[in-house]
């Protein structure tokens, strides 16, 4: 169950966009992408149920091959990166009920949110993060360290972003 911290939740503009993306999220039925069961709001504000299976995120994969001074075999580097590129490929190319683009970003790719499940699939994770993470940035700078490396120039200049930032 994913939930928004209380100073998130509390803001009505984040809570919403939270709702509105995982709702959007429910409706992705991807290999690539972990999926989202439901979505809702309670006395504690709005949550999402994401289906994770048993596995790591690639932040733990890689630290951990890094241990043990092990780099990543190509072909796994490119099952990952092509995993990632088809999950993100099926975020952009969703359209509405009515045919239109919706114009969806990932706007945090980082290993933190990419998971590798024991199975061998790998998916993203963290629905609905671009508008959800500039609210949170506006009111805390600090959100954004864990991911600093990974952060497009335009998410740093604060610019619009588009495909090309994910």
């Amino acid at each position: 169950v994913r939930r928004l911290v209380p100073a998130l939740a509390a803001r009505e503009d984040v809570a919403q966009a939270f709702l509105d993306e995982a709702r959007i999220a429910a409706t992705f039925d991807h290999r690539n992408l972990i999926p989202v069961l439901e979505a809702g709001a309670d006395e504690n504000g709005p949550y999402a149920v994401l289906k994770r299976g048993p596995g790591f995120d690639l932040r733990h994969v890689l630290q951990f091959a890094g241990r043990r001074s092990r780099v990543i075999p190509v072909p796994v580097a490119v099952h990952l990166v092509g995993s990632i590129a088809r999950g993100l490929q099926h975020l952009h190319e969703r359209n509405d009920a009515d045919g239109w683009p919706l114009g969806l970003l990932h706007g945090a790719v980082a290993p933190v949110v990419v998971h590798v499940g024991m199975d061998g699939v790998v998916r993203l994770d963290e629905f609905g993060h671009t508008r959800i993470a500039a609210a949170a940035r506006a009111s805390d700078p600090a959100t954004l360290a864990d991911r600093l490396p990974y952060v497009t120039p335009e998410q740093l200049c604060s610019a619009p972003l588009d495909l090309r930032s994910d």
